[in-house]
């Protein structure tokens, strides 16, 4: 079985370092990006076989994540919005429809241990 990679994209270098060293022992395969742009260009230039969890910033400079996931075209097993904003029309919307699976405020206090939650229950769901 081919192992399930996570992938997070945020146009905050800062915030992708706090990633990284949060979700360092997280049992599966790892990739960051700075902004859409960068993860388009890598998407075009691999071969997409696995499952993948993607969790993208809501403002970033390309484009937002709602645009990102709207340009996704492969398998992907959760979708989860980040926001720094407050809660709009947009992403309830947005989650109605499924075009997101998940929305988290990265500011609230307990954002990385939800997000560590939430992603570990798409790994392991994964598997079944």
């Amino acid at each position: 079985m081919k192992k399930n990679v996570v992938i997070f994209i945020d146009n905050n270098a800062s915030t992708l370092q706090l990633f990284k060293d949060y979700f360092y022992d997280l049992n599966t395969k790892k990739i960051f990006f700075t902004s859409a742009k960068e993860f388009f260009i890598w998407k075009n230039n691999n071969k997409i076989d696995c499952k993948f969890i993607i969790i993208s910033d809501y403002n970033m400079s390309d484009i937002n994540g709602l645009e990102l996931f709207q340009k996704i075209d492969f398998h992907v097993n959760a979708k989860i919005l980040l926001s720094n904003t407050t809660y709009s029309k947009e992403i309830s919307d947005a989650l109605k429809n499924r075009d997101i699976d998940e929305y988290l405020q990265k500011d609230d206090t307990n954002s990385f241990e939800k997000l560590e939650n939430i992603i570990n229950k798409y790994l392991l769901s994964s598997f079944i």
